[in-house]
């Protein structure tokens, strides 16, 4: 057996997510992010705004604004971390009890504000791209696990060699992407995917949609037999 899947080598910048309610900061941050190469998907003003780009827009990195006008920067945070997206702040707080808080929703950052661009950049680049390598390491393992997931819905023998080979538009797949890829190679259906990873019917179908597209693919039948062979 042939499984055509390949870690993150020499990924792109990570899409990011702007969530910030002050036009300007929210400009200067997004023209120095795009400035350093990073793909700025979105930016929006508030939380519900932001959970909707998440589905929308599957980043693969967020900074959050703890001071918004519309929603808790920090419950934003709490929402990321348990969806394992990295982010970082961006406050004009710095007393204790503000950063205790933050401390607890795990973020990869800490930006008070007024800050430099320099400044902005050295904590996307640490907190962002610092844990690329294990990442890939990460995303390596998970499709060593896929192949053995194959094997076990009788897909390949057991026996059969199991070889990691590259498939265009693959490395492509947000994080998201590749969890909605994970079920549908175990058969479920769409009801029980948005049940398990917590998100709308609707919003399974669209990564669906954009997984087929990314491989060149139609159906979920094409998706396996691109995969496995």
């Amino acid at each position: 057996m042939r499984l055509y899947l390949t870690a993150l080598s020499g990924a792109p910048f990570p899409r990011l997510l702007v969530v910030e309610d002050d036009p300007i900061v929210a400009e200067d941050i997004r023209a120095t992010a795009a400035g350093a190469g990073y793909d700025v998907r979105a930016v929006v003003a508030a939380v519900d705004d932001a959970e909707r780009a998440l589905d929308e827009h599957c980043p693969d990195a967020v900074i959050v604004d703890i001071g918004l006008e519309r929603g808790s920067g920090l419950s934003l945070g709490a929402s990321l971390s348990r969806r394992n997206v990295p982010f970082l702040y961006l406050t004009g707080r710095s007393d204790a009890k503000t950063t205790r808080a933050a401390a607890d929703t795990n973020p990869v950052g800490y930006v008070v504000k007024p800050f430099s661009q320099q400044q902005l950049l050295a904590a996307m680049i640490v907190g962002f791209e610092g844990g690329a390598a294990d990442r890939a390491r990460r995303l390596g393992a998970a499709v060593q696990r896929i192949a053995a997931e194959v094997v076990e819905l009788g897909l390949a023998s057991p026996s059969s060699r199991t070889e990691v080979r590259p498939v265009p538009g693959l490395t492509d797949l947000s994080r998201r992407e590749w969890e909605v890829l994970r079920e549908l190679l175990a058969h479920n259906r769409v009801p029980a995917i948005a049940r398990k990873l917590f998100i709308s019917q609707a919003t399974v179908r669209n990564h669906l949609k954009a997984i087929f597209a990314k491989l060149g693919v139609h159906s979920q039948q094409e998706l396996l037999q691109r995969l496995v062979s």
